[in-house]
């Protein structure tokens, strides 16, 4: 694998007008500060662009979005700005704390140089927090098990060597470009009843391609279903936040009128269509001079196909709160480091989750992908990967510290019953390390040290 260059040039963009429909190279900074998030365990994006209505202008773009859920459906957002260079701080501290206010952030955080503590103290008061280097380097000693690990998407070392090719697909691809416009410009997660619907059509859609596609064309055709699948989870936990304290009857009629109707109020629809089919009717009549039986079903919103599986899914998260706090994430790392990436790095899930109740996690993300599965949402070698089991102690060994294709024999670390193993902890970290699981989960905090200047 081609070696990350710590000096990637962030300055080779692509022409304006098709940059947020193409791959950007991001800067060395952050990909260090996403893959600080993903060992917090956080649902984490980097490269968000913010676009006005219509796709027309780009208004701005996060550099790092991280996200998660915490026991009974609250979530915790947080956007980064890194700034390499020796600008001043104000000036993109108001600018933060605006895009703040747009991306319903709970919390922004700008890296910069080290800074003086009372710029500092006037950030907080914007609500921006300003973090440096030495931030990042004590943060990564708590958290970031492997150094030279990049897990997820946000990995340099494997996005950067196919980032031409890729760009070059989008090029030729009207329809990737506009799936991968729609993924690259998500950061606020509304709306997610249209979200579901979508990416149920779409996530068919690019099944089907992955299974035309060869070389390349499949490992492109992957980044955009792990990509999306990813993302599908996080709309998922939405809906869970919005069902959350209702009846399971008042649930599904809430989720099955969202997926049918949208924001649209059910009765006024029926009028719409009522009176479309009666002027339809008149029309028809004026036209020919005579009756014309019209299929009346033409004239009603169709109720999609997909109703029950949705319902079923949010029912599992909804009555298992503890198992949903990580269920977009080890979803987005299933699906990027199995699928994607043919990764069976041995505990890494074990290494950001811990084995408390890993389990009953995995098994929750595992009916989420068997149900995508079985509507054609998701490739059958992702079902495969999660049901392969070893023959032997020997060849899961070996199958779990080489990297094979997906759905080869064998059940990798990656996606092993944690709680089974009670022991499992100290054989993937150092002793000495083990302390650090106690903040394992905690929120991100500012160490009150550094030089400024």
């Amino acid at each position: 694998m081609a070696k990350y260059n710590q000096k990637a040039d962030s300055k080779a963009q692509p022409p304006r007008g098709d940059r947020a429909a193409s791959i950007v190279p991001g800067e060395a900074m952050e990909y260090r500060i996403a893959r600080l998030f993903v060992w917090q365990g956080y649902f984490v994006r980097r490269g968000r662009e913010i676009l006005t209505a219509g796709s027309l202008d780009r208004a701005t773009d996060l550099d790092v979005l991280a996200l998660r859920y915490r026991e009974m459906f609250s979530k915790e957002s947080i956007i980064v700005e890194s700034k390499t260079g020796g600008e001043g701080p104000l000036d993109r501290v108001f600018w933060l704390s605006g895009v703040k206010i747009f991306v319903e952030s709970d919390r922004a955080l700008l890296f910069r140089r080290p800074t003086k503590w009372n710029i500092k103290d006037f950030a907080k008061r914007v609500g921006v927090e300003i973090i440096d280097l030495d931030w990042i380097e004590h943060m990564e000693s708590v958290y970031v098990r492997d150094a030279k690990f990049w897990p997820g998407l946000c990995d340099p070392e494997f996005i950067h060597p196919r980032i031409d090719a890729w760009n070059a697909m989008l090029r030729r691809d009207s329809k990737f470009r506009e799936l991968y416009l729609t993924l690259a410009t998500e950061s606020r997660f509304d709306s997610p009843f249209a979200a579901v619907n979508f990416w149920i059509h779409h996530l068919r859609g690019l099944t089907r391609n992955w299974a035309a596609e060869r070389n390349q064309g499949r490992e492109f055709v992957a980044f955009l279903l792990a990509d999306a699948v990813g993302q599908f989870g996080v709309f998922l936990m939405r809906i869970a936040q919005f069902a959350a304290d209702l009846k399971p009857e008042d649930r599904r009629g809430l989720i099955e009128k969202g997926l049918t109707y949208g924001e649209l109020d059910p009765a006024l629809a029926k009028k719409v269509f009522d009176h479309a089919y009666r002027l339809s009717k008149a029309t028809l009549r004026e036209y020919l001079a005579r009756d014309v039986a019209l299929d009346q079903g033409l004239f009603t919103i169709p109720r999609p196909d997909h109703v029950d599986a949705i319902v079923s899914i949010v029912e599992e998260i909804v009555t298992r709160p503890a198992q949903a706090t990580t269920f977009a994430q080890i979803a987005d790392l299933i699906l990027a480091e199995g699928f994607l990436k043919g990764n069976r790095n041995q505990g890494l899930l074990l290494q950001i989750f811990l084995a408390d109740g890993l389990a009953a996690k995995v098994a929750l993300v595992r009916s989420l992908l068997v149900t995508l599965a079985s509507m054609g949402a998701v490739p059958e070698d992702v079902k495969q990967m999660l049901d392969a089991r070893p023959s032997e102690a020997a060849e899961s060994s070996a199958k779990a510290s080489s990297p094979g294709p997906v759905g080869t024999a064998g059940q990798p670390e990656l996606f092993s019953a944690a709680d089974e193993r009670p022991n499992s902890i100290s054989s993937v970290q150092p002793a000495e390390e083990a302390p650090k699981q106690n903040v394992r989960q905690g929120d991100v905090k500012l160490p009150d040290e550094g030089t400024p200047n």
